[in-house]
């Protein structure tokens, strides 16, 4: 657990977000660093950061730590358009986050928030229920067969080819999801899959208008696939794909 600083010195300003709230805001959420203290919002030009006082220190990224963060940016982003800050940014004051922060990035956080506007991030991650039927499935090409009625059969070399033919099978298939999501998307950004099951790990910008539409494609791919694939779908989030903002003081 977090202790409470000893001195004043010890006390920085963590920021949270960036809103387009023009207005002083106060948060009912609670501030990182397990003491409550108040989450409020600091105004500049019809922006704001939303911010707490917190011990000026690197926070570690764990559970306890990253849930008060995004439970912040979660209340924010039900009334603004918001934008994350990275985790763990710390400035000295509150004149600091006014003027090394919103201040000086005036027109790229502006810029921001105007792309950002009318918008949510939407997350999907699919994997293939179970891998025995895919090995069976490449076990069954031409190839495979072929190789494996060989007289002598190379059982390491058999077994690279089976490996790329899996690889190319899981590309085939997360591009066929992919296709049936992206045309509704403003943007999308794929991330890093781990292990063979793991298909798509992907982030998509969404028009809120569009958002019941994604979600009735979502189910309907669940309920076609369901025997062969698991999705998990997330959202509405705020932008953490496309709009992180990274302050440095």
């Amino acid at each position: 657990m977090n202790q409470r600083p000893k001195t004043e010195d010890q006390e920085g300003i963590y920021i949270y977000c960036i809103t387009d709230s023009s207005g002083p805001k106060e948060f009912k959420s609670v501030g990182i660093g397990g003491r409550s203290d108040r989450v409020y919002s600091l105004c500049y030009d019809g922006m704001s950061a939303v911010v707490s006082q917190s011990p000026k220190m690197r926070f570690q990224a764990l559970r306890d730590n990253l849930m008060p963060h995004e439970l912040v940016v979660e209340e924010a982003m039900q009334e603004f358009t918001t934008l994350p800050v990275r985790f763990c940014t710390v400035a000295k004051t509150e004149e600091e986050v006014i003027e090394k922060g919103l201040k000086r990035f005036e027109a790229t956080l502006k810029d921001m928030i105007k792309n950002m506007k009318g918008k949510v991030e939407l997350g999907l991650r699919v994997m293939w229920t179970d891998m025995k039927p895919i090995f069976a499935e490449i076990a069954e090409t031409p190839e495979i067969k072929r190789l494996k009625s060989s007289p002598q059969p190379n059982l390491m070399g058999i077994g690279r080819r089976v490996e790329e033919l899996l690889k190319i099978k899981k590309e085939k298939e997360a591009e066929d999801l992919l296709g049936k999501f992206k045309k509704l998307a403003v943007d999308y950004k794929l991330n890093s899959t781990y292990g063979d099951p793991w298909l798509l790990n992907a982030a998509f910008l969404v028009e809120k208008e569009k958002e019941k539409d994604f979600d009735e494609i979502v189910n309907k791919t669940h309920e076609q696939h369901k025997e062969r694939i698991n999705l998990k779908y997330v959202g509405p989030l705020a932008p953490y794909n496309f709009a992180n903002v990274e302050l440095t003081f």
